[in-house]
């Protein structure tokens, strides 16, 4: 499989200068290494460079196709170590999830979110994972999830900017219409108050394969 075989998105946008949440994608041999991480001041730390520090860490590391069983868990556990002696301080949520042929991979800390979307229904891969300790505590327990395959269907990794403001179904329907690669504004303005306002950060990636073209269709939508 080609990196060209898979197509990713993404948006960050701040409810208030400065934002604290932060994306990153790392194309590899085997397909995409995607992070998603929602900063945290902690004991007055710098919110904004911990996600950032978070983001940068976990998109370097692996490029082999598959890991064994526990390798992302370890990888958390290493950042957590990291960013908690960090003399800027600072703590971070952060889901991370490798994409390759074969399938997705992954582990979160905190209440950042990794959901499969497919025509029908939104599997929550990261449900269950404590809010708290976060990375840069010391004391963070990350939980893994995978592997398992994509298909045809989207892999949505967001902040809780996105998934606790607006209901998963809403969300779900809103990434099956979106083309990737393709702007992502549809999902932020779903969390939009009437102002135009943010109540929190949002920061997203979306990712499929670019065999899949266009749209999730619904099987009530037909080919429309």
């Amino acid at each position: 499989m080609t990196l060209s075989e898979f197509v990713v998105s993404t948006i960050t946008v701040a409810a208030e200068s400065p934002g604290h949440d932060r994306v990153g994608v790392k194309r590899i041999t085997s397909g995409l290494t995607v992070a998603v991480a929602d900063g945290a001041g902690g004991a007055g730390g710098d919110a904004a460079s911990a996600a950032e520090f978070a983001v940068s860490r976990v998109c370097d590391v692996g490029e082999a196709e598959t890991h064994e069983r526990g390798y992302w868990a370890r990888v958390l556990c290493e950042l957590d170590q990291s960013l908690a002696i960090r003399p800027a301080g600072g703590e971070s949520a952060l889901v991370v999830a490798a994409v390759s042929e074969r399938h997705i991979e992954g582990a979160a800390v905190g209440d950042c979110v990794a959901w499969l979307i497919t025509s029908t229904e939104v599997q929550g891969l990261t449900a269950g994972t404590p809010r708290k300790p976060l990375l840069g505590s010391g004391a963070a327990l990350p939980r893994e999830f995978g592997p398992l395959p994509l298909g045809d269907d989207a892999l949505l990794l967001a902040t809780d900017g996105l998934a606790n403001y607006a209901v998963a179904e809403r969300i779900a329907e809103c990434v099956r219409s979106l083309i990737i690669p393709g702007s992502l504004e549809p999902l932020v303005d779903l969390v939009r108050l009437r102002s135009g306002a943010l109540q929190d950060d949002v920061a997203a990636a979306l990712v499929r394969r670019s065999a899949a073209n266009g749209r999730l269709k619904h099987p009530a939508a037909g080919s429309h």
